[in-house]
Formats: structure tokens, C-alpha cells, sequence
């Protein structure tokens, strides 16, 4: 085993996908769990995140409780019918 494979950097980089109707809230998670090496998707719009969800691409979902006109449980639920393996965290700040 080579020293890349030691450090984990042959692994494949961990994706997580943030909602959150806040941008400095998305921004500053957006910039903590980059500096901690994964690769992150952010939304502010709950619609749009909706929208461009694909299966089998986020190992983690990052979700605001509460946003205007998709709540954060009803967006849990809708994202669960397209990726029922998907980790999801809801907050609320």
C-alpha cells in the first residue's frame, strides 16, 4: 500500500448537499465541511434543491427545519421517494 492510499486520498471524497433558505447559514457550513475535505452542494432555494436531486449522489443531506413554501420535513419525505438510502440531518437555528 502507497502513502496516498494511507491517507485515505484514494478514497472517493464524500459529497453532502446543504438546504437552507439562509446563505450566510449555507456559506458557512458550505466553507467548514470543504476545509474538512468533502465536496459540498449548496441550495438556499428548497424548490430548486428539489429539482436537481439525483439518487445515489450525496452520502449526506444537510436540512433546514424551517424555509418558506417547502418546509424541511415535507422536503425530507420528497427527497426520501427519490434516494430512500440517503442520510438526512434536519436542524433548526
Amino acid at each position: 500500500m502507497n502513502s496516498q492510499e494511507n491517507s485515505g486520498s484514494g478514497q472517493q471524497q464524500k459529497r453532502i448537499l446543504i438546504i437552507d433558505d439562509d446563505p450566510d447559514a449555507t456559506i458557512t457550513y458550505r466553507m467548514v465541511l470543504e476545509d474538512s475535505g468533502y465536496k459540498v452542494d449548496s441550495y438556499t432555494d428548497p424548490v430548486l434543491a428539489y429539482k436537481n436531486f439525483k439518487a445515489d449522489l450525496y452520502d449526506l443531506v444537510i436540512l433546514d427545519i424551517k424555509m418558506p413554501i417547502i418546509a424541511g420535513f415535507l422536503l425530507y419525505q420528497k427527497i426520501k421517494t427519490i434516494d430512500s438510502e440517503v442520510k438526512i440531518c434536519l436542524y433548526s437555528l
